[in-house]
């Protein structure tokens, strides 16, 4: 997909580092300021492609076609590195050294070997780079202010206050915003069902189980979800690591874990995004606001609390549930916790 492709409807924003290329101003670094991190991947993938393609338009965008295109696109260019956090904490951490992986001083030393393939262009994205720890952004600071040759850095974040101002400073910033929260994995029908049977059901123990046990299956989805997502990326990794010892796969089993934790984790925010937006939008339109201005009218289901007491009450318990999955709980427990909350206020 190429950078033009976003103008529609980013405008100037995304024509900015096209006209860059083109005019030969490229910034060795770009703050990517996105609030949709799907976006956000495609969004990098295409500068990265503008800024190697060796076969460029006039426009200063990718061809989109060449091997270099087609190997940034699908992930296997050997000069794209990615750094981002696979630990359960998600924390980008500075690292002891170069060889603890999934660290900033590990992905500093990718670009200063030697570069490998056709278009010498080194590139690093960074995601969520809002998880670096204070520490981790310092170190990196070097790295951004006089950085290799023909190296370029994409950092991507939904929260650029998280990083430090001598950080961002040394950024060309981009800022392609949504403000709005999209909420479009498979679970979304059958989660809303659940939220509307406990929202308007009469309190009852089968109601409760019910919903405790059908929550419980959209949680344990989004976790296979990670599971297989992970491990398609890692396929290769895994697949050239069969005459590892027992040692370096250990280590590397350890690495596609903790990767697995960090993609759960991330989903499972957003499915609780989604619950704390659903009781958010019934307590507004209770107190009389018109169902069309709220900011996820998808999320409705005609059935909208008029008792108002009562809508806030709901919302609060699912403020306390979003509140208490941040703390290391059993997950089953909090759960079913949440669900007969709502079903015996």
């Amino acid at each position: 997909m190429p950078l033009k492709d976003f103008e529609s409807e980013f405008g100037a924003a995304a024509a900015a580092p096209r006209n860059a290329v083109r005019n030969g101003k490229i910034a060795h670094a770009y703050l990517l300021h996105c609030d949709d991190r799907h976006l956000s991947q495609s969004f990098s993938r295409a500068l990265a492609q503008a800024l190697s393609c060796k076969s460029r338009g006039p426009d200063g965008d990718a061809c989109g076609r060449c091997e270099i295109c087609t190997k940034i696109a699908d992930g296997s260019y050997p000069e794209l590195f990615t750094l981002l956090p696979t630990s359960k904490s998600r924390k980008i951490k500075i690292g002891k050294d170069e060889t603890e992986q999934d660290s900033v001083r590990w992905f500093q030393s990718l670009f200063y070997l030697t570069a490998a393939y056709e278009s010498g262009k080194k590139i690093g994205i960074i995601m969520d780079a809002d998880c670096m720890m204070p520490q981790a952004q310092n170190a990196f600071l070097k790295t951004l202010e006089e950085p290799p040759p023909d190296s370029y850095f994409i950092i991507c974040t939904a929260n650029p206050s998280e990083l430090l101002p001598t950080f961002r400073s040394r950024c060309q910033r981009i800022s392609i915003l949504r403000n709005s929260q999209k909420y479009d994995f498979d679970e979304k029908e059958f989660l809303l069902g659940i939220l509307g049977e406990i929202s308007r059901g009469s309190p009852g123990l089968p109601l409760a189980e019910k919903a405790t046990a059908g929550l419980s299956a959209v949680f344990d989805g989004l976790r296979q979800k990670a599971e297989a997502l992970v491990g398609a990326e890692w396929k290769r990794t895994l697949e050239s690591a069969k005459g590892l010892d027992a040692n370096a796969r250990d280590s590397l089993d350890e690495r596609v874990e903790a990767a697995i934790s960090s993609e759960y984790m991330m989903a499972r925010e957003r499915l609780m995004s989604m619950i704390h937006a659903y009781f958010l939008e019934k307590y507004q339109i209770a107190r009389g606001i018109d169902p069309g201005t709220v900011p996820n009218p998808e999320l409705l289901d005609g059935t909208d609390v008029r008792d108002e007491a009562k809508a806030l009450q709901h919302l609060n318990k699912a403020e306390a549930f979003l509140n208490t999955m941040k703390l290391n709980v059993d997950e089953k427990l909090a759960i079913r916790a949440f669900c007969y909350s709502i079903v015996f206020p």
